[in-house]
C-alpha cells in the first residue's frame, strides 16, 4: 500500500513539474531541465532525506507512523484487495503465479519476537509489545 501511494505521489508530482517548467522554460528546454531537477528533488526529499531519517531514528518512525499506516491500511483495504484481485487475474493471463498471501506467518513473528525479549534486546521492547498489541488484534 504504501509503495503504491508513493508511486502515485510521484507521478503526479512529475506530471505537475513537467508542466511548470514547460510553461516557464518552453518545450525544448523546459522538459530536459524539468526532467532533471525534478529527478533531483525526487531522490533527495523523497528518498534519501527520509530513508536517512528513518535509519538514524527506527524507534521513533516506527511509533510515529504505525498507526497512521494502520488506519490507512484499514481504510484502504477494499482499494487494495480490488487491485490485487486484478493483479492476480492478469499474472495468470500472462503466465505468471500469484505471490502467497504472507511470506511469514503470525507464528514465526510471534517466534522472533520471543526470541528478541529472551536475548534482552532492551531498546526495542517497546516497539516489540506494540507488535504483539497489533497480532493479538487481529487473530482470525
Amino acid at each position: 500500500m504504501v509503495l503504491t501511494g508513493v508511486s502515485f505521489t510521484e507521478t503526479i508530482v512529475v506530471f505537475m513539474g513537467g508542466v511548470l517548467f514547460v510553461a516557464w522554460f518552453g518545450e525544448a528546454i523546459g522538459t530536459p531541465v524539468g526532467i532533471l531537477v525534478i529527478a533531483l528533488a525526487l531522490l533527495i526529499f523523497a528518498k534519501v532525506v527520509p530513508k536517512t531519517f528513518a535509519a538514524t531514528h527506527p524507534e521513533r518512525v516506527a511509533l510515529i507512523y504505525s498507526r497512521p499506516v494502520d488506519w490507512l491500511s484499514k481504510g484502504l483495504s477494499p482499494l487494495i484487495t480490488a487491485l490485487s484481485w486484478i493483479a492476480a487475474r492478469f499474472s495468470r493471463v500472462v503466465g505468471g503465479r500469484p505471490m502467497p498471501r504472507a511470506l511469514v506467518t503470525k507464528e514465526e513473528i510471534g517466534t522472533i519476537i520471543s526470541m528478541g525479549e529472551e536475548e534482552g534486546v532492551e531498546s526495542f521492547n517497546s516497539i516489540l509489545r506494540e507488535i504483539k498489541a497489533v497480532l493479538k488484534e487481529h487473530k482470525p
